[in-house]
C-alpha cells in the first residue's frame, strides 16, 4: 500500500512540479513589484494656471522616494476624467531646466509638467508609473 502511495505523490510531482515552480515565480515577482512601488513616492508640490492665450496646467512633483518612477504610456495620466496622453505634456527639471523626454522622474528631483490646457473647477489628477504606482490628487484651479 505504500509502494503505491509513493508511486502516485511521485507521478503527482512529475506533473505538477513546473506549474508550482512558475506559480511560485509568480509570487515572487508579485512581492518585487509590491516593494518598488513602497520605494515610490510622489508628491504635488505647486500647481498652477498658466496666465496664456490658450491657458495650460502646470504642475510640480517632487520624487521623495528611492525608486526612479516612469510615467506609464497607456493611460499614465488623468486629468479631470479624461486621459492626456504622454506625449502631450512637457517635462523638464525643475532646476535645471533641462527637457525630460524618457518620462521618469528620478529619486530627489523636483520636475515641472505642463498640460497642453487646464480644466476649471475642482478635479482630480492621477498619475500611474510603469512601476506599479498610482497617485491622486485633487486640484482647484
Amino acid at each position: 500500500m505504500t509502494l503505491i502511495v509513493m508511486g502516485i505523490a511521485a507521478a503527482w510531482l512529475t506533473l505538477e512540479a513546473p506549474r508550482i515552480s512558475r506559480e511560485s515565480m509568480g509570487i515572487v515577482e508579485a512581492l518585487r513589484a509590491a516593494a518598488r512601488r513602497q520605494r515610490q513616492l510622489l508628491s504635488l508640490l505647486y500647481y498652477y494656471k498658466t496666465s496664456e492665450s490658450t491657458p495650460k496646467l502646470r504642475i510640480y512633483i517632487y520624487n521623495y522616494g528611492f525608486e526612479e518612477s516612469t510615467i506609464s504610456g497607456d493611460k499614465g495620466i488623468i486629468l479631470a476624467g479624461s486621459v492626456v496622453p504622454r506625449e502631450a505634456v512637457t517635462m523638464r527639471d525643475a532646476e535645471s531646466g533641462a527637457s525630460i523626454t524618457d518620462y521618469k522622474i528620478k529619486p530627489k528631483q523636483t520636475v515641472e509638467i505642463t498640460f497642453p490646457s487646464c480644466p476649471s473647477g475642482t478635479f482630480d489628477l492621477i498619475i500611474r508609473t510603469e512601476e506599479g504606482g498610482i497617485f491622486i490628487w485633487e486640484l482647484k484651479v
